[in-house]
């Protein structure tokens, strides 16, 4: 599809998954929905952002290629709360699959 923000519009209902938008995605509104959902997962527990340590979902591992052909500090930047410098070191999270693991 070309469009990295679907990852975190989709949800598999585990618990590292992005969490379910409350509202059916529609074409009229599916830009701004998208970006709701990318902001608020790179945003969430889901991912540990500092300036110089970045600790992301395994989603970004696996799929890394389909954000700025694996740039991740460069994709994630614009959508982060905390501003990552370019050099800062990536680590990725174990993924949890079930539903009731904290």
């Amino acid at each position: 599809m070309n469009e990295p923000r679907i990852h975190f519009g989709m949800n598999c209902a585990s618990i590292s998954c992005p969490k379910l938008l409350n509202e059916a995605f529609t074409a009229d509104k599916l830009d701004a929905q998208l970006n709701e959902v990318t902001k608020g997962f790179i945003n969430s527990n889901k991912n540990t952002i500092t300036h110089h340590y970045v600790e992301l979902s395994s989603i970004f591992n696996w799929f890394g290629n389909n954000f700025f052909d694996g740039e991740l500090i460069k994709y994630i930047n614009p959508n982060s709360e905390v501003p990552i410098a370019s050099a800062s070191e990536i680590g990725f999270k174990e993924y949890k699959r079930n539903i009731t693991e904290t």
